[in-house]
C-alpha cells in the first residue's frame, strides 16, 4: 500500500470513531493560520470564511455585471479573509496593482486553508494530500 493510500485509509478510519451532534455541527469554529508570503517575507494571519461571508462575496462580484467579476471576487476573498493586518474594501485598488502571483498564492491557500476546516485537516496538510476520489453511499 502506497503512503497516500495508507494515509487515505487512516483518515477513514478516525472520520468514523464518533457521529457528531446537533451541538458539535453549530459549534464549528472559523479557523485562523498565520501565513507566511515568501515574496513579501513576513506572514499574515488568514482566517477561513462563513457562508455569509462567502456568500456576500459572491454576490458583490456578481452586482453590476451578468457573469462573476473574477477579479472582484478574488480580491474580495482576501479582504475577507486577511484578519491581520485587517483590509478593507477602500484596499480593492491597490490590491489589483499587487503582484498577481501574490494574489494568487493567497487565493490558493484560501481555498486549502476553507477546505481543510471542511475536513478537519490541517491546510498545510491537504496543500501536499492526493484526496481519492469522492464515494457516495444511500441509505433507505
Amino acid at each position: 500500500m502506497s503512503g497516500n493510500q495508507a494515509k487515505v485509509q487512516e483518515l477513514r478510519q478516525q472520520e468514523e470513531q464518533r457521529r457528531l451532534s446537533r451541538e458539535d455541527m453549530l459549534s464549528a469554529r472559523i479557523l485562523e493560520e498565520s501565513y507566511f508570503i515568501e515574496a513579501l517575507g513576513g506572514t499574515v494571519l488568514i482566517k477561513s470564511l462563513s457562508l455569509r461571508e462567502r456568500t456576500t462575496i459572491r454576490k458583490a462580484a456578481k452586482a453590476n455585471t451578468p457573469e462573476f467579476d473574477e477579479e472582484l471576487l478574488e480580491v474580495l476573498s482576501i479582504i475577507y479573509s486577511v484578519k491581520d493586518p485587517a483590509l478593507t474594501e477602500e484596499d480593492v485598488d491597490a490590491i489589483r496593482d499587487m503582484d498577481s502571483n501574490i494574489i494568487d498564492e493567497l487565493n490558493l491557500h484560501i481555498s486549502i486553508m476553507n477546505m481543510a476546516g471542511y475536513s478537519g485537516k490541517d491546510s498545510r496538510e491537504m496543500e501536499n494530500f492526493d484526496s481519492p476520489s469522492p464515494s457516495v453511499s444511500v441509505s433507505e
